[in-house]
């Protein structure tokens, strides 16, 4: 969620030559009902992108489209970057902003096309620059980076059910990355399916390289920019491609993957070192400022396990109430792996649980702020923004030493998360409720037990006093100033107990 500018872009401008590829887009073809053509136009100089939408109506009624997502990031004037909206000749045009939606009229079916365009001008806002930067389109001299819903359009007719988009013009040379292809080219077509619009990351990017590689015979690439030449991301990211990935992937057993992808792009906004990131689909990008530290080594791995916790596998959650599992578990299990990696030895572990979740979690006074009042605070501040995170990683390290002392260290959190995981695929259950949950967890701790501590300690916000709780031998733990502090012993290696 990020911005940044100024004289680095004085400098590519100068260098900067733009070619035009001008109806290079789509041929000619006759438009599937039940899709959403895209053609994309952009001069690679300025901050607007241009868009044609072509579809198709069978009825002299009205097509009802809403853009963009204000709930990631805040972006509560989302709508604010269209302009230039307009419709065919013979059909009318209603604009309601508050709803962030565009109405169309038809006096005739047929094949229709709505024309918007897209300001990216970067937000140059430090308070906000990641939530701006990640989440909204960002589109200056040399550089495009937009995520699918908020340049694309949601639908209310359910009948399109797929979107296809290509550049009918662009700066030629300029490099290109989509996430749905790794490989095309800008005026190659690409086609998925209309809820898929969400998992889409588009970046052109003068500055924009890859490195290929092959992780369990899977074609994985790592998007960097050069621009970031103190960082050398390329390298510093090769363990967490080569070791981290391939531990997870094992972890879940799992290797349905086409292609992977990893995204990290600097921030254009001067900010201090931060990262933050979105797990999509096939892959992830983020967004940062700053060397590669342990700090942002655990985002990555967070978003590298986002492919299965808040992706293949999400608890529902009407606002924000559950996202202790999607968010907090997640974050135990990317440390988990971390340290089976061999990449967080046993005082990045500690320095990350102690200083990163419990330490900021029991000194965090909205705490005990309950599960569904997060939403509605939620990017008001980082207290609020954090709680989930921290809640959850505290409640899945709590877990995994219960159900290893029920079971004698027969199982562990891994065990359970994994029958979870195969029961849910069996099912074809992508979302699935706290009552799946609770059943799964329940062949290893009290079924009673666990629904209602996830009542009082994830829903009500009670804090979980750890002075109660009885840990794995492998832990002990410690109070100074009402806050718990773990410490491991020194007959044991991180790696034997994350195994």
């Amino acid at each position: 969620m990020n911005n940044r500018l100024s004289v680095l872009l004085s400098a590519t401008i100068i260098s900067f030559v733009v070619m035009f590829v001008p109806g290079r887009g789509f041929a000619q073809q006759k438009l599937a009902s039940n899709r959403l053509d895209y053609h994309l136009s952009w001069d690679g100089r300025s901050s607007l992108l241009k868009v044609d939408l072509f579809y198709n109506t069978h009825l002299a009624d009205s097509t009802v489209f809403q853009f963009g997502n204000p709930n990631p990031g805040g972006l509560t004037n989302i709508f604010g970057v269209l302009q230039n909206i307009k419709a065919d000749r013979n059909d009318s045009l209603r604009i309601a902003g508050q709803d962030r939606q565009i109405i169309v009229r038809h006096q005739t079916p047929g094949v229709k096309k709505l024309h918007y365009e897209i300001d990216g001008t970067p937000v140059l806002d430090p308070k906000r620059a990641r939530p701006n930067e990640a989440f909204r389109p960002s589109i200056t001299s040399g550089f495009f980076y937009s995520l699918g819903y908020n340049l694309f359009m949601d639908v209310a007719d359910s009948s399109y059910t797929e979107l296809s988009f290509a550049w009918d013009s662009w700066p030629e040379n300029m490099p290109y990355f989509v996430s749905s292809d790794p490989k095309a080219k800008p005026n190659e077509r690409q086609i998925v399916p209309n809820g898929e619009r969400n998992n889409v990351l588009l970046q052109m990017n003068e500055n924009l390289q890859r490195k290929e590689y092959v992780v369990n015979k899977i074609p994985t690439y790592l998007i960097t920019s050069n621009s970031d030449s103190a960082s050398d991301m390329q390298q510093g990211m090769d363990p967490l491609v080569t070791k981290f990935i391939p531990k997870v992937r094992e972890f879940w057993q799992d290797y349905d993957f086409k292609f992977y992808f990893v995204s990290m792009i600097p921030l254009l906004t001067k900010v201090p070192p931060t990262m933050t990131g979105i797990g999509l689909k096939n892959g992830f990008g983020t967004r940062y400022t700053g060397a590669l530290d342990t700090e942002k080594i655990a985002t990555i791995a967070h978003e590298v396990s986002h492919t299965w916790i808040g992706g293949r596998m999400q608890l529902k959650s009407v606002g924000m109430e559950n996202e202790w599992f999607n968010e907090g578990f997640n974050d135990y299990i990317a440390i988990y792996n971390l340290a089976r990696a061999g990449l967080f030895d046993k005082a990045a572990f500690l320095k990350y649980t102690n200083e990163e979740i419990l330490g900021q979690y029991y000194r965090n006074p909205e705490n005990t702020t309950p599960g569904d009042s997060i939403e509605k605070n939620f990017w008001k501040s980082r207290n609020f923004e954090k709680i989930p995170y921290h809640r959850g990683f505290i409640y899945g390290f709590y877990l995994d030493n219960q159900i290893r002392l029920s079971s004698g260290s027969k199982s562990n959190i891994r065990d359970f998360l994994l029958l979870l995981y195969k029961q849910n695929r069996k099912n074809k259950k992508q979302v699935f409720a706290l009552s799946d949950f609770t059943e799964a967890l329940s062949a290893f701790l009290p079924k009673d037990q666990i629904i209602s501590e996830i009542k009082t300690y994830m829903h009500q916000g009670k804090v979980l006093d750890f002075r109660t709780v009885k840990l794995i031998d492998a832990f002990s733990l410690s109070y100074q100033d009402r806050v718990p502090k773990i410490s491991i012993s020194d007959k044991v290696s991180i790696k034997e107990i994350y195994r």
